[in-house]
């Protein structure tokens, strides 16, 4: 999935507020793309969470 994500991005795209780059990123390790990629896995896990308490609420 992250290697997907990355790899379809462009190469020249502006970067966002950490000023990390889609071209730094292509350009990492091995052990960082891991990292980066269970990190982003571990933070839509904590956004899925957050709806599902969200919409508990809603529904009670």
């Amino acid at each position: 999935m992250w290697k997907d994500a990355v790899k379809d991005t462009k190469n020249n795209s502006v970067p966002g507020q950490s000023g990390i780059t889609y071209l730094m990123l292509k350009r990492v390790g091995k052990k960082a793309k891991e990292l980066l990629s269970e990190l982003a896995s571990e933070c839509l896990k904590q956004v899925d969470q957050l709806i599902q308490v969200s919409t508990y609420k809603i529904f009670q």
